[in-house]
């Protein structure tokens, strides 16, 4: 709100015209004070000088910035020079000066990449190189409004309706119906979301419980371009069933994860677009049904998609770490286990910014939402959107995954 204040101006009567006017008063300079002494400070012997790099291929990034934070405040920033490159140290990097010699906070973001934090103890003189190594950020596969934000997607198991929830991290922006606001034909269901034709948005992977049917809706943002089925657009068993969409070889296009329901049975489509490219059973490929792919991610910052499973009946937790379709380790995550068998892992994303894979939960008799905010495969805390529950439980939030 605007404040007016309004500033009152005395009326000037001035003298009688037939009055002089009396000269001005004699004014004696007076002697201007001599400045003060310059007593010196401490000195600041801190030196820092940082490189920013990325972690997963060791390249320099020449648009890193890196703010330096004691106390919560930032005291100092700088951009790292271009070119750059890793291990040369010549014009390169940032140089930091006149810093308290403190256990200090650098703090360096570069586009394309998560945040990076560490702390360090500036040189005192002379300065000794710190190297910052940032995780490229993870691309959401549900990002509807183009932010770079995953978004969450519901769908209505009873009447077909859809909603997306625009997100900024854990915060809901809006809630709005997509167009069409809904299916007809409560067969079909949302089985993934993925930028299939590099709009920076996501699209939408559909399958029909019934039949086996695939079909894939290319978005602009909330509004429905074309509904296509995929070639092929069976798999020829409808106990195939997509349970998530990731990049798993790398070449930009989403893909198709499957799981079958009786056998286990584990299995990649590569795509190009909607169109099958090959086909692959994972290494091993055959686990207990009850063990389900609930989610994908990068838990491990490795840069390749890994499996996030979670057992139907024991409510057990783990993970698979993949390099192509063949599984170099699995382990259990931290927690390995949730007690309450109605709370579902209903996706994953990077909803902090870290750079790291976090968990959506949703509860199915009751419709809280939560979220798991990952450190690798371990919890670090659990949260909530600001808003953390549907009261119609057959809203089921279906990405991202």
């Amino acid at each position: 709100m605007m404040v007016v204040i309004a500033l009152g101006v005395a009326a000037s009567g001035g003298s009688s015209p037939t009055s002089p006017t009396p000269p001005p008063p004699q004014v004696t300079p007076a002697p201007e004070p001599a400045p003060p002494a310059l007593v010196p400070g401490p000195a600041l012997p801190g030196v820092l000088w940082v490189m920013v790099f990325s972690g997963t291929s060791g390249i320099c990034l020449p648009e890193a910035t890196v703010e330096v934070i004691v106390d919560g405040t930032v005291i100092q920033s700088g951009r790292q020079k271009a070119p750059c490159s890793p291990w040369d140290y010549g014009d390169e990097g940032i140089l930091f000066v006149n810093l308290p010699v403190v256990q200090l906070t650098l703090r360096a973001s570069a586009p394309g990449y998560a945040t990076g934090e560490i702390t360090v103890t500036p040189a005192i003189g002379w300065y000794s190189v710190t190297e910052i190594a940032l995780q490229p950020s993870i691309p959401s596969q549900s990002d509807f409004n183009g932010d770079g934000k995953p978004d969450l997607l519901w769908q209505h198991q009873g009447d077909g309706r859809l909603s997306v929830w625009l997100m900024n991290g854990l915060t809901q922006l809006s809630a709005l119906a997509p167009d069409p606001p809904e299916v007809t034909d409560t067969a079909w269901k949302i089985v993934g979301t993925g930028d299939v034709d590099g709009d920076g948005k996501a699209d939408v992977f559909w399958q029909n419980t019934t039949t086996g049917d695939l079909s894939l809706w290319t978005m602009n943002g909330l509004q429905l371009i074309s509904g296509d089925p995929l070639v092929p657009s069976n798999a020829g068993d409808s106990n195939w069933r997509v349970r998530a969409v990731a990049d798993v070889n790398h070449d930009g296009h989403p893909d198709l994860i499957w799981q079958h329901v009786t056998q286990g049975w584990v299995s990649v489509w590569t795509m190009t677009g909607r169109t099958m490219i090959e086909g692959h059973l994972l290494s091993p490929y055959a686990v207990d049904p009850a063990w389900q792919v609930v989610a994908t991610g990068d838990l491990d910052q490795d840069g390749s998609v890994d499996l996030i499973w979670q057992h139907q009946t024991s409510g057990d937790l783990a993970w698979w770490r993949l390099d192509g379709y063949a599984q170099m380790s699995g382990a259990a995550l931290s927690p390995g286990h949730v007690a309450d068998l109605e709370w579902k892992i209903r996706g994953a994303a990077d909803f902090d910014g870290d750079g790291r894979t976090d968990l959506v939960w949703q509860h199915t008799s009751d419709g809280a939402v939560a979220i798991w905010l990952m450190d690798g495969t371990a919890l670090r805390s659990v949260t909530a959107p600001t808003t953390s529950s549907v009261t119609d439980v057959l809203w089921w939030i279906v990405g991202p995954k």
